[in-house]
């Protein structure tokens, strides 16, 4: 049998005799491997879709499926297999029979615990009661996938658990091992490919590999391991990204073409040619030299002759690698990278969209509403802020409502505090800075976005303006309203605190938004909305009986709502835009059992004027607060005689902005927003 040679940094402890594949390190796509499968990654029978089939349950001890059938003919290391046995334990085999299944303890392959013809994610453990195996075809052939899901399965610590795939691809024989979600303490893995006890493709950090998804329940944080048949190429260079932001304002040409590339070949790269073209034009080639770029090295690229478009459009941008090493790259599919850029000639100051998911029930929260206070007081009017109350740990906020749920759906939200940025990001509110911030605020936008609304009695009439600079080409755009109540104080729950800002009360018309064709550049998009809150304040007990919008409400103060709007493509959940609305001016009114609590002018330059009316002689308090909880003015305990009053305060001091202004009328307090702006 002719004699295999491999390079040592490619897989660890393996040993050949026949047989070969080839592997290409993770790869974070923000989807998984072709894109066909994009189902939540729920546990089955709380979240996973109906359609996976059941392969194998849980059990305490390691122990194998019945033998199951591929949907397809499969080729496997040259021989064609249609069936195949999967253990608790994370090893899948196709092998026509079976005897012990490796154990939960996992060591380096090729091992004798292994049977022949076998892949590993070996270490992960079905014991748990939602610990399952499942399966499920993707595509139509000849191009299908079969997905062997190890669904919510525990890890080496009870407390955490994790989802792995394996993934057969019809024609291609490509075998892809998928790390799509995970949490809690962090697992050890023997992840790759056994032929037999001799022969082992393993993942570098095999056989205490770490997960690398995190904990979002969509495809956006997964990874994945590509095992393809054959040998590693000679000269194999992947084109992986291409940094140019795909609306350019010209006036900040010439741009700089660079990016990231990798060596997928055997050989070491000592030089190559890096090229460009627009719109199909003639190549602009720079030869690197002097690089010594081993196999799976990724290498950044910058161009030496920069791009200045010659006037506002788009333009193709389309940059590949040549001449590796002397030779032809002996993979075409993969050493080209492709970019529509839309030259403008305006941009926007961006305010980015931060979506927090919380709960008063969660004692991690209360850092994460307090670091994310901190880093709003230290970068003033370059956000925007929505909180959704959410239904857990244990029975969840009183302010949870079905529509934050469909938000946390839609990003695959399973953890609180979790910090969404204009779409992406999905952190712990915890770990947010200002320089994550900032880097968000200094991307350009290309739509203006403003909105104002009116408060009357218990509706709220909105009025939106969309202006583009740029065509903006979303087939799947939409505008998201939502009123929220700048501060709770009656959902307090069990972690401590005791105020809560920015909290939703009802997405307008509903969490799917409105939709709205591509933008098209300098033409005005308007939208006006209306939304009366129904019936009467009720505080939920927690959130097993949240409020039904369509005959009551959990609005503590009206005069305290407020409005965000943002502009969002559904399917890649970018966020172009977003603004808090202002109120115009006018009369905010405030219910109040006694009479009716006016301030006026709402927005106020000057001054302000609050009427109100006492039913007896009481003590009176009025405090102005900053958004960030700062008093910035007040009276207090002015002894005030029953009727009718009217108190002028004196706002010259303050600059442009939302503030908070708290009544106390003879202990019973009301909270409503006040917009200065000069």
């Amino acid at each position: 049998m002719k004699k295999i040679t491999i390079l040592v940094l490619l897989f660890l402890n393996i040993a050949f005799s026949y047989g070969q594949y080839y592997y290409i390190p993770h790869i974070s796509a923000g989807q998984n491997p072709g894109g066909l499968n994009n189902d939540g990654e729920y546990p089955v029978g709380s979240g996973l879709p109906a359609d996976w089939t059941l392969v194998q349950g849980p059990g305490s001890s390691a122990a194998w499926s019945a033998q199951a059938t591929l949907p397809f003919p499969f080729t496997f290391n040259g021989n064609v297999v249609n069936n195949y046995f999967v253990s608790n334990s994370g090893v899948l085999t196709f092998a026509s029979s079976v005897g012990v299944a490796p154990s939960f303890t996992n060591t380096a392959i090729p091992s004798s615990s292994i049977p022949d013809n076998s892949l590993c994610v070996w270490g992960v453990q079905g014991i748990g009661s939602n610990d399952n195996i499942v399966s499920k075809v993707f595509g139509t052939a000849p191009n299908r996938q079969f997905w062997i899901l190890f669904s919510s399965y525990t890890g080496d610590n009870t407390s955490s658990w994790q989802y792995w795939s394996f993934v057969l691809e019809e024609s291609t024989n490509k075998i892809y091992i998928v790390d799509q979600r995970f949490s809690g303490t962090a697992s050890t893995l023997t992840v790759g490919i056994q032929i037999n006890s001799t022969t082992a493709f393993q993942v570098a950090g095999s056989p205490s590999l770490a997960c690398l998804a995190g904990a979002n329940a969509t495809p956006a944080d997964n990874t994945y391991y590509e095992f393809i048949p054959g040998t590693l190429p000679t000269h194999d260079i992947w084109m992986k990204s291409l940094n140019i932001y795909p609306i350019a304002p010209i006036a900040t040409a010439p741009f700089t073409v660079t990016g990231l590339l990798t060596n997928l070949g055997s050989e070491t790269v000592n030089s190559m040619n890096i090229n460009y073209n627009i719109n199909g034009g003639s190549p602009l080639t720079f030869n690197v030299t002097g690089l010594s770029l081993n196999t799976y090295a990724n290498y950044t690229y910058t161009h030496p002759q920069s791009w200045t478009p010659a006037a506002i459009g788009l333009y193709t941008l389309k940059v590949w690698a040549s001449n590796i090493n002397g030779n032809p790259d002996q993979n075409n599919a993969n050493d080209t990278v492709t970019l529509l850029v839309n030259v403008v000639n305006q941009i926007v100051q961006r305010l980015p969209m931060h979506e927090s998911f919380t709960s008063s029930t969660c004692a991690p929260c209360v850092a994460g509403n307090q670091n994310l206070a901190t880093q709003f007081a230290a970068n003033p009017g370059k956000w925007v802020c929505l909180k959704y109350q959410m239904s857990w740990p244990g029975n969840g906020d009183p302010y949870y409502t079905a529509e934050g749920g469909d938000r946390r759906t839609f990003y695959g939200v399973n953890s609180v505090p979790q910090l969404w940025v204009d779409g992406g990001l999905g952190i712990n509110t915890s770990s947010y800075t200002s320089a994550q911030l900032n880097a968000r605020y200094n991307v350009p936008s290309f739509v203006n976005l403003s909105a104002n609304y009116t408060i009357s009695g218990n509706t709220v009439d909105m009025n939106i303006n969309i202006n583009p600079v740029a065509d903006i080409q979303s087939n799947n755009l939409k505008m998201q309203v939502a009123i929220f109540e700048y501060t709770t104080h009656n959902n307090t729950g069990t972690n401590g605190e005791t105020e809560f800002k920015y909290v939703m009360k009802k997405m307008v018309p509903d969490a799917m938004g409105t939709s709205l064709a591509p933008l098209v550049a300098g033409t005005n998009v308007t939208q006006s909305l209306t939304y009366t809150f129904q019936g009467i304040y009720r505080l939920p007990p927690n959130a097993l009986s949240p409020i039904n919008n369509a005959i009551e409400n959990s609005v503590e103060e009206f005069g305290d709502l407020g409005v965000v709007v943002w502009l969002q493509d559904q399917t890649t959940k970018e966020i172009f835009q977003s603004c808090y609305a202002t109120i115009l001016v006018g009369t905010t009114e405030i219910g109040n059992p006694d009479g009716i609590i006016s301030i006026f002018p709402n927005p106020a330059k000057t001054e302000v004027n609050v009427h109100y009316f006492l039913a007896e002689e009481a003590s009176v308090s009025v405090d102005i607060y900053s958004m960030m909880g700062q008093k910035v003015s007040s009276v207090e305990n002015i002894r005030t005689a029953s009727g009718s009053h009217y108190q002028v305060f004196d706002t010259q001091n303050l600059t442009n902005g939302i503030y908070i202004m708290n009544l106390n009328l003879g202990g019973k307090r009301y909270t409503s927003k006040l917009n200065i702006s000069k």
